[in-house]
């Protein structure tokens, strides 16, 4: 945990003429949200974290409703835009919120390309086999989903 701790403390925030800086990375992500500065400091965060090497993730956690949707969000298109190569992202929430999640990534972020696995066992057994034919395809073409939304 320290070493952890120390590594993140030994980021340095990006400069104004950095494209990761909040301004750049609000504008690269083709979101139309007004996040708040917390909001894209969380963002800005999450940039940095996927883009550390050796870094396996990381979360965001706070209180309900200060808008870690939408910074996630903002994240996925980020990244989709930016061309980073860790796709797809493992988006993991609760079974009685996912609804919310795939209509929140629907609608502000339709050009996503969102695999949701949720259902009954049947449901899920054939989306099972769906992700499976998709990632022989994805090594015949490269392409792949960029998020998958699931419970935990």
């Amino acid at each position: 945990m320290n070493n952890l701790i120390r590594r993140i403390s030994s980021l340095q925030r990006p400069s104004d003429d950095d494209e990761r800086h909040p301004s750049k990375i609000k504008s690269m992500c083709g979101l139309n949200a007004n996040l708040r500065d917390y909001q894209l400091f969380g963002v800005e965060w999450l940039v940095l974290a996927n883009e550390t090497k050796g870094q396996h993730g990381c979360i965001l956690g706070d209180e309900m409703g200060l808008g870690k949707t939408v910074q996630t969000l903002m994240f996925l298109m980020y990244a989709k835009n930016h061309g980073s190569g860790n796709h797809p992202y493992l988006v993991l929430a609760p079974l009685s919120v996912l609804n919310n999640w795939e209509s929140e990534l629907k609608r502000w972020t339709p050009s996503l390309d969102l695999f949701v696995y949720m259902g009954n066992k049947d449901v899920r057994g054939k989306k099972r086999e769906s992700i499976e034919r998709q990632l022989i395809q994805c090594h015949q073409t490269g392409k792949i989903q960029d998020a998958l939304l699931m419970s935990f």
